[in-house]
């Protein structure tokens, strides 16, 4: 990230980003969030056993700037960590999504070996916001609902505006 430090805005391109590692999208939203700062919980369908997720207080000199603009691409291929991510990041005031909404995927898998060789994926746990909220069946809706043909472009659009305006000031 230190790379992106001196820039005068950021986009991320999600849009094909089909789940992922719920730690890998919790040290990345970390870049972006305080140190320590709640993301919520996955819990057991009875909540009684939880995994608390939250920023990591390791990258504090590495953050993007507090007031840096984000853009992040979304579409309706990005599920469970990806949708976290993008849940996330939406609630940071200066970041917008450009996209489709997301597949509505809040539930985390894990795999179950079966004889023959067989395998299968089993809803394990939910995500809940720090207000018990999710994105379950209705996805992460973006700021800009826009083709994804068109959001890149738009995306691109915007940042150049903003950076013009930094820049002349």
């Amino acid at each position: 990230m230190q790379a992106v430090h001196n820039s005068c805005a950021l986009i991320l391109d999600f849009t094909e980003l089909d789940g992922g590692d719920i730690n890998t999208a919790e040290h990345l939203l970390s870049y972006f969030f305080p140190s320590e700062q709640s993301f919520g919980r996955l819990a057991n369908d009875n909540a009684s056993d939880y995994l608390a997720l939250m920023s990591q207080p390791t990258l504090e000199s590495e953050r993007v700037k507090a007031d840096m603009p984000v853009v992040l691409l979304t579409s309706p291929f990005m599920q469970a960590s990806g949708e976290f991510f993008a849940y996330q990041l939406k609630q940071r005031p200066q970041t917008t999504l450009i996209g489709r909404a997301t597949m509505g995927v809040s539930t985390w898998l894990e795999s179950f070996n079966l004889p023959l060789g067989l395998q299968i994926d089993m809803p394990v746990a939910h995500y809940q916001d720090p207000n018990g909220n999710n994105w379950q069946h209705i996805g992460v809706t973006p700021d800009i609902d826009i083709a994804l043909e068109a959001s890149l472009t738009e995306a691109k659009r915007m940042t150049a505006q903003w950076c013009v305006k930094i820049n002349s000031w």
